[in-house]
């Protein structure tokens, strides 16, 4: 994947990336991102952020190709607190609690669980500190050449982003009536009732940054339709239908045996190919080869410089997500490699041996069954919606 608009150029998806680019701009453009501000108007030190393109390749659930992605981003590391950014801390729906709406889903057959992704989430939302980014060398707009952007909304990369759109979706939920849940802030809940009927309208909503999960009731399809067009109001929303593959899971429901399962096959593959890991030979078992402890740590100047240049740490967090997500049986031995290696070998040696359990059970599956008491599951579902 090129790292940068000049690698882009030289790949042979170039012509995609490009499409890609046009689309983004365009898409930025309508959203009036930005406004254009003559640089020699700004006061002398005034800081100019830089900004770049990131490449993607989008896929779905079984790894096949969907589209080419090309964001604009900012590059935020120059901001300085207090001048051009305050607040910077956003936090997403768990894992524990996507699994519990998961849960409940399997549970009760007649409720609905969708999908809505937001299209380019953070841009919706209004930054109040007042940033100057640069416009990509090379893609400047005609007419506005020497001219920087003020940003008007919260562009990709600056460190507000985050936080502009959590605290811009959490007022428009807010305002819709919903009550945010105690354990997880990124859980709402919307609950009526009304006069002629004895059962409840509810709905719960989760938030991951830009993925959607409204899980209702057949009462709670009105409060959907409603969120959905206040929503839609202020950002364009593809409802993506019945929950099927999300946050790199695969979900499959199986309604006449009461099983739901979530795998995450393609995320696998991907790690695999991207790690070169595709040849190697399968294990039985993810526990590391010896125990690790203080003696392992890197004491030397050279030793810390080399696993502080090993993608380690990138590794581990895309095993780390695989483990809390759906593959519970890595968590444990995982916990062992969290500890860096004094020597190369050891330092890659580790973590890649899960790659080689993977090679094994890349299929394998967490499966939900339905509780055998659902009345007790009722009982305590509707007990936690009183509350």
């Amino acid at each position: 994947m090129p790292k940068t608009l000049g690698e882009a150029r030289k790949s042979i998806y170039w012509d995609g990336f490009q499409g890609a680019i046009e689309v983004e701009l365009k898409s930025l453009e309508e959203n009036k991102t930005w406004e254009y501000i003559n640089r020699n108007s700004l006061p002398r030190g005034t800081n100019i952020l830089r900004s770049k393109f990131v490449f993607d390749l989008k896929r779905g659930a079984n790894g096949e190709f969907l589209k080419y992605k090309a964001r604009m981003v900012a590059m935020g590391y120059t901001q300085v607190e207090g001048v051009d950014y305050d607040q910077t801390f956003a936090s997403v729906m768990t894992t524990k609690s996507f699994r519990i709406l998961l849960a409940i889903w399997n549970n009760f057959p007649n409720l609905k669980f969708e999908h809505w992704d937001v299209k380019t989430a953070f841009v919706n939302a209004p930054l109040k500190e007042t940033v100057f980014c640069h416009q990509v060398a090379g893609f400047e707009k005609v007419g506005t050449e020497g001219q920087v952007l003020r940003l008007r909304k919260a562009l990709y990369g600056t460190k507000q982003a985050a936080h502009a759109w959590q605290q811009f979706l959490c007022k428009i939920l807010l305002d819709l009536g919903a009550k945010r849940h105690p354990k997880d802030e990124c859980i709402y809940l919307f609950r009526e009732r009304e006069k002629e009927e004895k059962i409840d309208s509810f709905l719960f909503l989760g938030t991951h940054v830009d993925d959607l999960f409204p899980l209702c009731n057949e009462g709670g399809e009105k409060i959907k339709l409603r969120i959905l067009g206040e929503l839609k109001r202020h950002m364009q929303i593809d409802n993506k239908g019945t929950l099927s593959f999300a946050l790199d899971v695969k979900i499959e429901r199986n309604l006449n045996r009461g099983t739901l399962k979530i795998s995450q096959t393609a995320y696998i593959k991907n790690l695999l190919k991207e790690y070169n890991m595709e040849s190697a030979t399968g294990r039985d078992t993810p526990a590391p080869l010896v125990d690790i402890n203080e003696s392992d740590l890197p004491t030397t100047k050279e030793e810390k410089t080399l696993t502080e240049n090993m993608p380690v740490r990138n590794l581990i967090g895309r095993l780390w997500w695989l483990a809390l997500m759906s593959r519970p049986d890595i968590y444990c031995a995982l916990h062992k490699c969290d500890t860096p290696k004094q020597t190369f070998t050891e330092t890659v040696e580790t973590p890649h041996l899960y790659f080689k359990i993977f090679k094994n059970d890349r299929n394998f599956r967490f499966s939900f069954s339905k509780v055998r008491h659902t009345h007790n599951f009722r009982r305590h579902v509707r007990r936690q919606l009183r509350n």
